[in-house]
């Protein structure tokens, strides 16, 4: 099963471009906080002086210990947030989101971070399955 699931919808009548991520692995949380231990925030801060040089948007990012990216913050009110309202599912959504190089800062800070969560995920299942086997 495919987990991470990255959607951008392009701007349409006079609306912003969205991107969403769901589908979030059942390991999620404990993956973010694996990332959180190690020196994953570094490398995150180096790749976000890198897309800032390709996209000129200024970006911020926040961290917390328990869940991992939380804000994805750009100039003005732009940004890309952890959504953990109790009635759906965790997921990733954008705001204020318009033009090209915000939508590939923001794009490009996503796939990033999901990719190592997705990798740190999968080696969760495969430490799990390793224990079981004794």
């Amino acid at each position: 099963m495919n987990y991470f699931d990255l959607l951008i919808m392009p701007p349409s009548d006079g609306r912003d471009a969205g991107i969403v991520v769901s589908d979030f692995h059942p390991k999620w949380r404990e993956a973010a906080q694996r990332l959180m231990k190690n020196l994953f925030r570094k490398n995150m801060t180096k790749y976000k002086c890198s897309v800032e040089s390709w996209t000129n948007v200024p970006i911020a990012l926040e961290f917390s210990e328990e869940n991992g990216l939380t804000h994805v913050h750009m100039s003005g009110n732009v940004g890309l947030d952890l959504r953990l309202d109790g009635s759906r599912a965790p997921c990733y959504e954008s705001h204020n989101i318009a033009g090209v190089p915000y939508t590939l800062a923001a794009v490009c800070m996503i796939n990033h971070y999901i990719d190592n969560l997705r990798f740190v995920s999968d080696r969760l299942v495969t430490e799990d399955a390793r224990r079981l086997e004794g």
